[in-house]
């Protein structure tokens, strides 16, 4: 009897860390506009940075999400300098225009989104 129960809670137990992850990840996360892409709170951001413009897309489910309504900065952090800029609200995109120096920096990008809520997604660029 004892040995049955065992086996039956094993089971069940087994079948846990499938139903935690069902929410999937059947879409992809591989760049579409040849920058580096990053997960937070469950939307994808990608981050393409160029000297004089950088661009952050953001995707929900593997569709673009909706930026009405949708403001961000980035902090940058390169070479012990700290720098802050603020995103531009696009069509399709965030973005800011300036003189950047990006060589290794590390950059986070907080997004709130129209709901109200913030999103923080971290970058490290070559």
């Amino acid at each position: 009897m004892k040995k049955g129960l065992i086996a039956a809670l094993l089971a069940c137990a087994a079948l846990l860390p499938a139903g935690v992850h069902a929410h999937g990840d059947e879409h992809a996360h591989e760049p579409q506009h040849g920058g580096q892409v990053t997960e937070a709170a469950d939307l994808d951001f990608e981050l393409v940075a160029r000297p004089d413009v950088i661009s952050l897309y953001i995707r929900d489910h593997g569709q673009p999400a909706r930026l009405a309504g949708v403001s961000g900065k980035l902090t940058m952090l390169a070479g012990g300098n700290r720098n802050e800029v603020s995103l531009a609200t696009l069509e399709d995109r965030l973005e800011a225009r300036g003189a950047f120096d990006l060589a290794g920096a590390r950059v986070v990008a907080t997004v709130k989104m129209s709901d109200g809520k913030t999103a923080n997604a971290r970058f490290k660029l070559p």
